[in-house]
């Protein structure tokens, strides 16, 4: 039996497709007169269409110390702003590191290459970058985020990445994203950089790893 009555979905669909073609209102007459819908105007079915509510916006937690930024973790958010609506850059204190770049400059550099790299392509999803205390998964659920987001470089990051991913599921009920990246940051890492600058390496060597701006800090930071 045919249904008496228009889905909102249906309703959605024929406002969209009449204005590309009016043989589409036609279309939706004879079904109206088909189905007994008591739908009158398209403003009615405009108005009503409207009330159909917006589906979650599905947000990418993509955290850690970030110390310093790499274009490894550019190369992360720059693949994920096609999977996701919203990219949140989480940078927190791990106690088990030492850091070399105090959490003010994490941040002030993390935003500057980010906001370099929307600037250069601004299509996909719009990423933030916040700092936060505390547990990640607790991070996550305080910006309803959908799922962490995790950079995978090679096999030995992937069985680390898996343990780990498996208790926050169980923990906190929260899912993990991974992304491999690119072939070039197969080995790319924050702590491998910080031995280079504190065992007096030479900088510019990081060009091919690390953003314009992070390597600029580094320069100055070791004059």
């Amino acid at each position: 039996m045919p249904s008496h009555g228009l889905d909102l979905v249906t309703f959605r669909f024929f406002q969209t497709s009449r204005a590309c073609n009016p043989w589409n209102e036609r279309s939706f007459q004879l079904s109206r007169s088909v189905w007994g819908a008591c739908i009158c105007t398209w403003g009615e079915i405009s108005a009503k269409a409207r009330t159909i509510p917006d589906m979650a916006e599905h947000i990418a937690l993509y955290a850690g110390s970030f110390d310093p930024p790499t274009l490894g973790h550019l190369d992360v958010i720059s693949r994920a702003r096609r999977l996701f609506d919203r990219i949140v850059v989480g940078i927190g204190e791990n106690p088990e590191k030492q850091h070399m770049l105090s959490p003010d400059d994490r941040l002030a550099l993390m935003q500057q290459v980010v906001g370099d790299m929307l600037d250069a392509s601004p299509s996909g999803a719009p990423v933030e970058v916040q700092t936060y205390d505390g547990l990640t998964v607790d991070f996550a659920r305080s910006i309803g985020a959908a799922a962490l987001l995790r950079g995978i470089r090679n096999v030995t990051d992937l069985a680390s990445e898996c343990q780990l991913a498996i208790a926050n599921r169980q923990v906190a009920d929260i899912e993990s994203v991974f992304v491999i990246t690119d072939e070039r940051y197969g080995f790319t890492s924050s702590s491998l950089i910080r031995q280079i600058v504190e065992l007096g390496g030479d900088i510019q060597k990081l060009a091919n790893i690390v953003p314009a701006a992070v390597l600029h800090h580094l320069d100055q930071a070791n004059q």
